[in-house]
C-alpha cells in the first residue's frame, strides 16, 4: 500500500528543521512499517505545504492498518493515529 501524506503549515510562523517518524503495525500490534519519511521540503512558511510517501506491505490476513505519524518541528511535536481498514 503506497501511502501519500501532505503536511501544511497553519500557523502564522515558519516551521523549520521538521521532520516525520512514521510507524505502522497490523490489527495483531506486529510493526509493518517504521522510518523517519524524506520529506519534499523542511522549511514551511505560513500556508506553505510538503509532502511525503511510504510504503506498507501486508498480507491478506491483516483487516486494518494503523499509522502512528510524529510531526516534529522547532516548535514541538504533535502526533496523528490513522486508521485503515483493508478490504480485501
Amino acid at each position: 500500500m503506497n501511502v501519500e501524506i501532505w503536511i501544511k503549515n497553519t500557523g502564522e510562523e515558519t516551521a523549520r528543521d521538521i521532520s516525520v517518524f512514521v510507524r505502522c503495525r497490523n490489527q495483531n500490534g506486529t510493526i509493518l512499517f517504521i522510518d523517519e519519511l524524506d520529506l519534499t521540503w523542511e522549511l514551511l512558511g505560513s500556508n506553505e505545504t510538503c509532502s511525503a510517501t511510504y510504503n506498507v506491505g501486508y498480507n491478506h490476513n491483516d483487516t486494518y492498518i494503523e499509522h502512528t505519524i510524529e510531526l516534529r518541528f522547532d516548535q514541538g511535536m504533535h502526533s496523528y493515529l490513522k486508521k485503515t481498514e483493508l478490504k480485501l
